[in-house]
Formats: C-alpha cells, sequence, structure tokens
C-alpha cells in the first residue's frame, strides 16, 4: 500500500545516529512490532516503538511525498544493508546513514533530525 512521507533529516551518519535521532540505534529487533516490517524493507512508523502499520520502503525512492505519511516516530532497516535516509527529495539534503537490520524506537519531533523522510537510497549490503 502507498503512502506518503515527507522528510526533514539533519545531517548525521552512522555512528551518529545516537546524536542524531536523540536514542541508541540497537542491531537487534527488541519490539513485538518490528516483526510487521518485511524482510528487505525499511519500515517508517508513525508512533513510537513501532506501532501501527508500517510503511515499508523496497529499492531506491527518491521521491517519498508520493506516499501519505508524516511525523515518523520510529523506523526500522530490516535488511543486511545501509540504508542512507535524505531530507529532500532526489537524495539531496541533510542525511542519515542507517545500519542494516538497525532499530530506531523513538525519534523526537523536536530532535535534531526531525521526524519526517523524503528519499531513501540503499547502499552497501554485506
Amino acid at each position: 500500500m502507498l503512502r506518503t512521507v515527507r522528510a526533514k533529516i539533519s545531517a548525521a551518519l552512522g555512528a551518529a545516529l545516537v546524536a542524531s535521532f536523540g536514542v541508541a540505534a540497537s542491531g537487534t529487533p527488541a519490539h513485538a512490532g518490528i516483526t510487521d516490517c518485511s524482510a528487505g524493507a525499511l519500515c517508517l512508523y508513525t508512533q513510537y516503538n513501532f506501532r501501527g502499520n508500517p510503511v515499508q520502503i523496497f529499492g531506491n525512492q527518491p521521491d517519498l511525498t508520493l506516499y501519505p505519511v508524516e511525523d515518523i516516530r520510529s523506523l526500522y532497516n530490516n535488511s543486511p544493508c545501509t540504508a542512507v535516509i535524505y531530507a529532500k527529495p532526489n537524495y539531496a539534503g541533510d542525511r542519515v546513514v542507517l545500519a542494516g537490520h538497525t532499530a530506531v524506537p523513538r525519534i523526537e519531533p523536536n530532535s535534531p533530525v526531525g521526524d519526517e523522510i523524503a528519499s531513501v537510497r540503499w547502499g552497501d549490503c554485506p
């Protein structure tokens, strides 16, 4: 099911997730809601702790403004690949690199990263 996501993400890379998201990223799933995320997907949730139906992103997405989702509160990369999340469409603006199988259970709306995402590009796969 297609949903919309607009984005606003401050600069941060890999290990800077803690500073960017304001929380520690987990290398393994710690919440039952993550089980709703299909293998190989980047899942975006509008509630903290992976609650609700996830918007599942597969493959490169240059413009997530076509999907009806706003106010991202948690996300999970259920792929072995790195996902690069951008603040603007067409892989522009600030970005965050999310390692494979990384869970971010809480993104605060006032965090440096914000709570919206505009484009996603998949990176390295082990």
